[in-house]
């Protein structure tokens, strides 16, 4: 028994002795593979190069995977957690507390992960930070949005984007058109080509002041830039006719000022040859607002809402601007597209908000609205007897001097009849506004 018992003993420790020879032999074995893996020739240092770098740029790496991934547990499960961007160095060294400062002025880190600044580090390095899976910075750009000479927002990004809420309109009837990159400004209305004023001081060219507009997608070449809100004058400075007016069309149907498109032809008057006549639009202008209108009431029962316009006043037999008491006073004998007449018995300035629209036809530039003979400053184009032009002998505009205008507009506004008047600023009136408004503001549909 006693010799048993001992054959046993000396059993047992040598199966003791073998499996911790091969427990020492697994274990060598697995190091060898994780040395491989780690610096051997595929290994992820050896892919990475820089060897001591590469272990402490991954470091930084799984410090701060692990602490988003603390905050995404924290938070139960929200993946806002992620969506932190962090470039102050005291909480960078919180997350990374084995940077060092000379390796936390090159890192940040972006929507939850660590990244590099591309100005800060060198090829060699952007290559090593790269593999282990630390890539550049998105280059953002601070957007200030200024209005009224205050901040109304601030934006972080890579292009020009603009906030969700544009600004309201301004309590003394202005509305906000666009934001620039030069200075805020303000347009005394839509319809001149230079700007009464603007916050800074000083005046500007309205069409300069335009090429400087911003458009989302824009790039950002600046770290950061400052955006300006521009105003237009929001009253009844605009030549319209209220939405919901009714316009002649040449079958003598009714449609709605608003849904006239270029392809209607529109019962008109035709001053050439004092006779009616139709045409298609040459201009069609989209939808502005004004923030009051003029409402007139004529003895036929009709109602005609308008802003600045021209109704055609018979007794004086020119077109007259609707708001000047002298030129369309109580009693005005108006034209009607039957060929009769009309007397207004009402005006009235209504102080309301709405949509308005215009038209301009063909080389007769007028047209029927509510019934009633309606036109802009484009139709002076003579003196009018009996619904007639008296025409002259007066030289004509050279086709050749105005290359810069389309053949739609210089033929169908008959710009080369047009009287040559000035405005304020020294410039032929109608090519101003041809240039300025018709071609230029966006606002504006060109004719096809």
């Amino acid at each position: 028994m006693k010799n048993i018992f001992i054959n046993v003993q000396k059993s047992s420790k040598g199966i003791t002795l073998i499996a911790m020879v091969v427990t020492i032999i697994v274990l060598l074995i697995l190091a060898g593979i994780s040395i491989t893996m780690t610096i051997g020739e595929n290994g992820l240092i050896t892919k990475a190069g820089g060897g001591s770098k590469s272990i402490k740029y991954a470091t930084y790496k799984e410090e701060v995977d692990l602490y988003f991934q603390g905050e995404f547990t924290k938070s139960k499960g929200n993946s806002d957690a992620y969506n932190v961007s962090i470039t102050d160095k005291t909480k960078l060294k919180e997350i990374m507390p084995k940077a060092t400062d000379t390796d936390l002025d090159k890192l940040l880190i972006q929507n939850g992960k660590l990244v590099y600044d591309p100005e800060k580090v060198d090829n060699s390095e952007k290559e090593l930070m790269e593999r282990i899976g630390i890539l550049s910075m998105t280059l953002r750009a601070t957007i200030v949005f200024i209005v009224n000479g205050q901040e109304y927002a601030r934006i972080q990004s890579d292009k020009i984007e603009f906030p969700e809420l544009i600004p309201e309109s301004t309590s003394d009837g202005y509305t906000f058109i666009g934001w620039y990159y030069d200075q805020e400004a303000i347009y005394p209305f839509i319809n001149r080509a230079d700007i009464l004023n603007n916050i800074s001081g000083g005046y500007m060219d309205a069409s300069v002041h335009e090429q400087n507009k911003a458009y989302e997608g824009d790039d950002i070449d600046e770290n950061e830039i400052t955006l300006y809100a521009t105003f237009r004058g929001n009253s009844a400075l605009n030549t319209c006719l209220a939405k919901g007016t009714k316009v002649t069309l040449a079958d003598k149907s009714k449609k709605n000022i608003e849904d006239i498109t270029y392809e209607d032809r529109l019962l008109v008057w035709n001053f050439d040859e004092g006779k009616i006549d139709n045409a298609e639009p040459v201009w069609i202008m989209k939808k502005e607002q004004a923030n009051k209108y003029l409402q007139f009431k004529f003895e036929n029962g009709m109602e005609l809402k308008l802003t600045i316009h021209r109704i055609f006043n018979v007794d004086k037999q020119i077109f007259a601007n609707a708001d000047m008491d002298e030129e369309m006073p109580i009693g005005t004998t108006v034209f009607l597209e039957d060929g009769t007449t009309t007397k207004l018995i009402e005006k009235n300035e209504i102080e309301e908000v709405i949509d308005v629209y215009n038209v301009m036809t063909k080389e007769h530039i007028n047209l029927f609205a509510e019934g009633i003979l309606t036109s802009l400053r484009f139709n002076e184009l003579y003196d009018i007897k009996n619904m007639k032009f008296i025409k002259d002998n007066r030289e004509l505009n050279e086709r050749e001097k105005y290359e810069n205008i389309p053949d739609n507009y210089f033929y169908g506004l008959r710009l080369a009849e047009q009287k040559n008047t000035l405005t304020e600023d020294g410039n032929i009136w109608w090519e101003d506004r041809v240039i300025n408004v018709l071609m230029k503001n966006e606002r504006y549909s060109n004719a096809s």
